[in-house]
């Protein structure tokens, strides 16, 4: 869109035990959500499942590059991961495996909550970025809440390298739940403004 407001909404309602019941889920070789000129983009997703099935993501994509505001539009992303009261793992608020470079100069900001709550749910983060996070000067914001769970490693935000071209980064973090290894925020890369 060129200056036009994109907003993506996913919701997932399964109550199977299934795995990857996520929100929105970007995938694909050609697969891409970007704006143009003054656009924002947002992108919102509540993973579903239950059970001890898994992986019931909010937001998550796997493509490298696939989410870009190429002018000056901001980004917005929130995920709240599925599988209330299960036992599954990997239920991340929002996960990407892949790297992703904004070429414009707007912000980019990230808010997960780690899915699980109330059941025994682990590995269940509030943001899971496993490539580089890059912005061309624009800031970085990324707020995460691990599974509120009895599982361990309920993480709040982990992350590979972020890289903002100036602008400013803020990392918030908190680990959740009553198991072990609850970490705030775990870093795996370096943070370069």
């Amino acid at each position: 869109a060129v200056n036009g407001l994109v907003s993506v909404t996913g919701s997932n309602l399964s109550t199977g035990t299934g795995a990857d019941n996520s929100g929105v889920n970007v995938t694909g070789a050609s697969t891409l959500i970007r704006t143009t000129g003054t656009g924002n983009l947002n992108i919102m997703g509540t993973g579903g499942g239950a059970g001890a099935g898994g992986s019931d993501v909010g937001v998550r994509w796997g493509v490298a590059n696939a989410i870009n505001a190429s002018g000056s539009g901001n980004i917005t992303i929130n995920g709240t991961g599925g599988d209330t009261g299960g036992s599954g793992t990997n239920n991340f608020g929002v996960s990407g495996t892949t790297a992703l470079t904004i070429s414009g100069t707007g912000s980019l900001t990230m808010i997960g909550q780690g899915g699980g709550a109330g059941g025994t749910a682990s590995a269940s983060y509030g943001v899971n970025l496993a490539a580089a996070i890059a912005t061309t000067g624009g800031a970085i914001s990324i707020t995460g809440t691990g599974a509120n769970a009895s599982g361990a490693t309920n993480y709040g935000v982990r992350s590979a390298g972020l890289n903002s071209g100036g602008g400013n980064i803020t990392v918030n973090g908190t680990g959740a739940g009553t198991g072990n290894n609850n970490i705030g925020y775990s870093l795996a890369g370096g943070i370069s403004a």
